[in-house]
C-alpha cells in the first residue's frame, strides 16, 4: 500500500506520529503502548484509503473534499469555511496554522518539492530523525525539536 503525505487541509500526513509509526512497521509496537486496536493507529494518509486512525478517520473536512472531489480545500468555491477555519485556529494543535500555507506552495511549486521540503522540516536538526507534529524531543537523540513551534 502506497502513503500519501498530503491531506485535503494542506497538512502533512508524514508528520503524523500514526502514519509514521505505520510507514515505519512500528504500528504494531505504538498500539500496545497506547492500549489501542491495530487499525485504531494504522494509517497510510488522509487521502489513502487506508486510514482508520484517530481523528482523521472521522474528519469532516476530508468527508467534504472526497464528496466534492476536490485536491484541496483552497479549491473549494467556500474557501475558507468556517470548519476549515476552526481547524486552523484549533489552540491544541499549532501545526495547523502551515496548512493554507502549504496547500498554496503545493499549487506554485508542485506536490513533489513541497513533500521534500515537508521532509526536511519535519526531521531533528541534531540528527535527523524525523519527529511528528507534537514531538518536543527527538525520540532517537533526545534533542530538542518543537518543530510545531516555527509554525506560528
Amino acid at each position: 500500500m502506497d502513503f500519501v503525505f498530503d491531506a485535503y487541509c494542506g497538512l502533512y500526513c508524514g508528520g503524523c506520529g500514526l502514519f509514521q509509526a505505520t510507514q515505519q512497521g512500528r504500528a504494531e509496537a505504538l498500539a500496545r503502548k497506547m492500549g489501542r486496536p491495530l487499525e485504531e493507529v494504522t494509517c497510510h494518509g488522509c487521502k489513502s484509503d487506508q486510514i482508520t486512525a484517530g481523528w482523521c478517520s472521522q474528519c469532516s473536512i476530508r468527508a467534504c473534499a472526497r464528496e466534492k472531489g476536490l485536491d484541496y480545500c483552497l479549491d473549494c468555491d467556500e474557501f475558507p469555511c468556517q470548519d476549515w477555519i476552526a481547524f486552523r485556529d484549533a489552540p491544541d494543535w499549532p501545526y495547523h496554522k502551515q496548512a493554507e500555507a502549504n496547500m498554496r506552495t503545493i499549487k506554485a511549486e508542485g506536490l513533489g518539492l513541497w513533500i521534500k521540503q515537508q521532509d526536511a522540516y519535519w526531521r531533528c536538526p541534531s540528527c535527523n530523525e524525523k519527529v511528528a507534529w507534537l514531538d518536543k524531543t527527538c525520540e532517537k537523540c533526545g534533542s530538542e525539536v518543537n518543530a510545531y513551534l516555527k509554525a506560528d
